[in-house]
């Protein structure tokens, strides 16, 4: 290093970070690597399979940002797993290339059927369209298209000589061909009396959509429900309005030709219920969760909330269809697969303790019950002790605690669980 320097062949500001470089993991492997030990997680690699294994047969599968999608791209490249879905990222949908690369053939994976010709989305070519809210009427989705996709100057907004795309309406409607939604077996037979002759949703008071929705479109428009489109949990409030049409399997949703009602939209929205607790209870991987000395950091922790939402919303729904060994079955999992000592808990299991409560385990109810009060509890006098102009800071946090303790105490008042209410 001495010599280095004197040749001034590297700074005295390189040398010091080649220095510290060097001293640091040796002194974390004396330490034995400390919170730095990733050896017993795999939680990315499995939740990247729980994806793939969520989704039907030659599935499309729309991802939003890197970490619901490079590790789905990683189990099909290494490890060869499901490489029958095709991985289409929003983020990356916006991108010429991409929309290129996607329209052909990979591993297993047909090409993704966009019928926008190539040379109309290059470079920044539709990177946004403009919704003509002039026309109140919901349009044909294919027709709408048409005329996005047009040569025609007539069609366009003119913005100081630069013609603008424009689609013709906000709002859009598609006919269901219920032969082709049967032959494809995108719904069960008992959801037969629930297909919708027609599907039809709105994109609210945007001005414009980008280029990544525009293609989302296009697929559905011209799909005809022949490949099963799903979206990740992440996607689905990109999912260019069509989220009242999506239908939970696993982790993922799927678009079905069916609109969810007003108690599904408040319980979380709709569940395939066999086919999510066939894929939860017999093909998912969990990532190491449940062993003890696991080092799930924050970036880790963001998953099991998300599990244990949707493992909520699927016992709810299994209650609700009277399957309740099954809805049991799905909370003493949830419970057992992430753990309170690995996966600290949180405002996600006020759900499951509501849950066993309605099933009738009133012991395993108190017992989540008193760990979120005790947890809450103790929140929400630490934040209210804050100095007022550091407190402002606290809002949400604040009226969440307040909000589940009062949930809490309503609940065990519902139960009559009377040592709970006392201590309350």
């Amino acid at each position: 290093f001495d010599l280095l320097l004197r040749k001034k062949i590297l700074s005295k500001a390189l040398i010091a970070a080649l220095v510290i470089g060097m001293t640091i993991p040796v002194l974390m492997a004396k330490e034995g690597w400390n919170d730095h030990n990733r050896s017993l997680r795999t939680l990315s690699r499995d939740t990247a399979i729980n994806y793939l294994q969520s989704c039907a047969p030659n599935a499309i599968l729309f991802t939003n940002g890197d970490n619901d999608t490079f590790p789905l791209w990683y189990a099909q490249e290494v490890e060869n797993i499901r490489t029958d879905v095709r991985v289409v990222c929003m983020s990356l949908l916006n991108a010429d290339w991409f929309i290129k690369q996607v329209r052909r053939a990979a591993y297993l994976s047909k090409p993704v059927p966009f019928t926008i010709p190539e040379e109309k989305l290059e470079g920044e070519k539709m990177n946004f369209v403009i919704l003509d809210h002039s026309n109140a009427q919901a349009v044909n989705l294919k027709q709408a298209m048409a005329v996005a996709a047009s040569n025609d100057p007539a069609t366009k907004i003119d913005n100081d000589g630069e013609l603008l795309d424009v689609l013709p309406s906000g709002s859009f409607y598609m006919d269901v061909d219920s032969l082709a939604v049967a032959k494809n077996k995108v719904v069960t037979e008992k959801d037969n009396a629930r297909l919708a002759k027609r599907i039809s949703w709105d994109l609210g008071n945007r001005n414009y959509i980008f280029k990544n929705e525009m293609m989302v479109l296009d697929l559905i428009a011209n799909n005809t429900w022949e490949r099963p489109v799903y979206f990740t949990s992440n996607a689905n409030d990109v999912c260019a309005g069509l989220k009242k049409y999506l239908r939970l399997e696993g982790l993922t949703y799927r678009l079905v030709p069916i609109r969810q009602n007003e108690q599904e939209e408040m319980e979380g929205g709709q569940v395939n219920t066999e086919l999510m607790y066939s894929n939860l209870m017999t093909k998912f991987r969990w990532g190491g969760m449940n062993k003890k000395g696991v080092n799930l950091d924050e970036n880790c922790l963001r998953m099991p909330m998300n599990l244990r939402m949707q493992m909520g919303i699927l016992a709810n729904a299994l209650l609700r269809e009277g399957k309740t060994q099954k809805a049991t079955e799905v909370l003493n999992k949830c419970l057992y697969e992430m753990p309170e000592d690995t996966v600290p808990y949180d405002a996600t299991l006020y759900n499951i303790c509501r849950l066993y409560y309605e099933l009738g385990d009133t012991a395993s109810a108190n017992k989540i019950s008193k760990k979120l009060f005790d947890i809450f509890e103790g929140d929400l006098g630490i934040y209210m002790v804050q100095d007022p102009k550091h407190k402002s800071a606290y809002r949400a946090e604040i009226s969440q605690a307040t909000e589940i303790l009062k949930s809490l105490t309503g609940i065990a008042q519902q139960y009559k669980q009377r040592d709970l209410i006392d201590d309350y």
